[in-house]
């Protein structure tokens, strides 16, 4: 389960696909959405458009491993199955217009950055928010005096599920015989501080034996690595070493790990999602479409910085702004501040928030 390499993703703009007729019945969808209460949101900000309506919840998906449009995620064929279906559950969030007809009848998708929310902080020049509720997190009103609906869902299964955070459960790999998958797995940290002496593990060590890992440190990535002794296991996801810390040098962990997270099914719940509130009515339970219209959304933007930004240029990457219905699901992106790399998901074991150090 390597960790060491990262993809580099070409900044692709404007997102294309063929839009084919859509039809109900597809191999991967979205199975369940359960909303919780809606909250009242009437500020003079929104202008003409009317009070808003907060509305977050879950929503269950399957996706089939054969389909061509699923089979590019790493190690898929390793993630357990009910009825030949692989399953996931996660969190999303709406802003929309209590009437929707005063609205554009278009919805802009931030890309949450590790699991916040930040798209009214840098459209709205609102405050930074994970519950937007106030004039001052809503700031200036921009994206809902334009009537715009404003969605996130959860997409990386590294964050930390808590109350307001965007967050997704997705399947743990195995082997095929149903036994625990480990392997190698490199943890990189750059001390901003030198009493930073703890590295967190992305992934649980198989053991906290001292002999399983290797700690080696370099002040430049092409340095030669010169291992460091006396760390220790703090528990199996992180390990302490001697201070003082080597202020931004590169400190690397090198151990067996165990239970690997099939990290890329979150760009398919992502394109499900968006999927079903593009189109669809209700959901297999019948539960309602929250945003539904006639005639479906008439476009789907995106919207995100940082880990956000470089989400959307994987997402395109890998072909997943097609939906297994064939039909286009962001008509436009906006990857903003994002740095060259992308998100690790088409690695098993991928770790979605690490980032390289600049030299």
């Amino acid at each position: 389960m390597s960790k060491g390499s990262r993809v580099v993703v070409t900044y692709l703009g404007f997102a294309f696909a063929t839009a084919l007729t859509f039809q109900q019945g597809a191999e991967a969808r979205l199975t369940r959405i359960s909303a919780g209460p809606a909250t009242v949101i009437d500020l003079p900000a929104f202008g003409a458009t009317g009070p808003y309506l907060k509305i977050a919840g879950t929503f269950d998906g399957e996706i089939d491993p054969a389909d061509r449009r699923n089979a590019v995620i790493a190690d898929i064929n390793l993630a357990p199955r009910t009825g030949g279906k692989v399953r996931y559950t996660s969190t999303f969030f709406i802003l929309r217009p209590i009437d929707l007809s005063k609205g554009n009848g278009k919805l802009f998708y931030d890309s949450g950055n590790r699991g916040s929310k930040r798209i009214l902080q840098w459209f709205n020049d609102g405050a930074a928010s994970d519950n937007p509720s106030t004039a001052a997190d809503f700031g200036s009103g921009f994206l809902m005096r334009q009537g715009y609906i404003v969605a996130l869902s959860g997409y990386s299964g590294d964050v930390t599920p808590a109350a307001n955070a965007m967050s997704i459960t997705l399947p743990v790999a195995v082997n095929p015989d149903g036994s625990t998958i480990t392997g190698p797995v490199v943890a990189e940290s750059i001390p901003s501080a030198a009493t930073n002496t703890t590295i967190s593990l992305p992934y649980a060590a198989n053991s906290t034996d001292p002999t399983n890992g290797v700690l080696t440190v370099r002040e430049h990535a092409l340095d030669p690595k010169v291992v460091i002794t006396g760390w220790s296991y703090l528990n199996n996801k992180s390990v302490s070493f001697p201070g003082p810390a080597k202020v931004q040098w590169i400190y690397e962990f090198v151990y067996t790990a165990k239970d690997p997270t099939v990290m890329g099914i979150g760009h398919a719940a992502t394109r499900d999602f968006l999927s079903f509130l593009k189109h669809a009515t209700i959901d297999d339970l019948g539960n309602a479409n929250p945003v539904a219209m006639p005639g479906g959304l008439r476009a789907i933007y995106q919207w995100g910085r940082s880990n956000g930004g470089r989400q959307v240029r994987d997402f395109i990457r890998w072909g997943f702004n097609e939906d297994e219905n064939g039909s286009m699901v962001f008509d436009g992106v906006m990857p903003y501040a994002t740095g060259s790399g992308g998100l690790m998901s088409a690695h098993l074991a991928s770790d979605n928030g690490s980032v390289n150090r600049t030299d």
